[in-house]
């Protein structure tokens, strides 16, 4: 929860809801589309730098993840050796767990104030 698929999820989402009055949308990237978005006042530029912030940081470490394990994991180092190694790596000085479960909350927080606004919970 609050990870890189609620991020391109919410991506999606806003894309489809203003394409028509913005073609410029129309476009792969994540990163690309929280610009435009942003640029344009359809989406809060304060929720789009945090998602932008999030999406980077939370793909940089799934990257490096993926690097030291060799291929698909995901999971970050189960002791805290290791977790304090892979921070290093990144370039991280907090410790690594809490620095993604911050980005991870932001990105939830963001997401149920989406899915309350329609569902008329606002």
């Amino acid at each position: 929860e609050g990870g890189i698929s609620e991020i391109e999820f919410m991506v999606r989402y806003w894309q489809l809801m203003h394409v028509k009055d913005c073609p410029d949308l129309k476009r792969g990237d994540v990163l690309g589309v929280l610009d435009i978005l942003s640029e344009n006042g359809l989406v809060d530029p304060v929720q789009c730098i945090t998602l932008r912030k999030a999406y980077t940081g939370l793909r940089k470490i799934l990257n490096r993840i993926r690097m030291m394990d060799g291929g698909g994991g995901t999971a970050l180092p189960a002791s805290a050796e290791e977790r304090e190694e892979l921070a290093g790596r990144l370039g991280i000085s907090s410790d690594l767990l809490e620095h993604v479960n911050d980005h991870k909350a932001k990105v939830t927080f963001i997401y149920q104030h989406l899915f309350n606004e329609l569902l008329g919970k606002t």
